[in-house]
């Protein structure tokens, strides 16, 4: 499976430089099955032609988003839900087949509004996505029984509030 990993815009110029751990967990988690690609939007104060590039290259199977932040803070007035909605129909548009599947630590803050604002995610996930994500890509044809996913089903949300995955 291919699988591309994204670090959602988190940062309100390209001068903040913030390593995504949790992408880099992410990508070790997934099997060495997968071929794993990974892109940080902070990187480039325009990141979409860069995103639609590596979409267009990888023709993923699955799309990770990585949603760190709502908004910068310290005083200023931005919001990220833009970008994330912008991120997710590129997703649609030039990977219309992958499975977008969006967490991070914003996310799992305020997901079912997200998942609400933002229909072109197909699924999320809440808590510790390193137990969680290979899990749903083992589960992809049953997304609702993926402990700590919330997937659209039968055109409303349907979730899994447990999240710890024992083992």
């Amino acid at each position: 499976m291919r699988i591309l990993l994204v670090q959602a815009v988190s940062t309100h110029d390209c001068g903040e430089k913030v390593f995504p751990l949790g992408l880099a967990r992410l990508a070790a988690a997934i099997g060495r099955e997968h071929e794993v690609r990974g892109l940080d939007l902070n990187l480039d104060p325009f990141p979409w032609p860069g995103l639609v590039s590596a979409l267009e290259a990888l023709r993923p199977d699955v799309v990770g988003i990585s949603f760190r932040n709502l908004d910068p803070l310290a005083g200023n007035l931005i919001s990220f839900v833009p970008h994330l909605k912008t991120l997710a129909i590129l997703i649609r548009q030039h990977a219309p087949k992958a499975v977008a599947v969006l967490g991070g630590s914003a996310f799992t803050l305020f997901a079912r509004r997200l998942m609400e604002e933002v229909p072109q995610i197909d699924v999320s996930v809440q808590g510790e996505a390193e137990a969680i994500f290979p899990l749903l890509l083992e589960n992809l044809g049953a997304l609702d029984a993926v402990p700590g996913a919330i997937c659209r089903k039968n055109g409303g949300l349907a979730a899994n509030k447990k999240w710890r995955v024992s083992g």
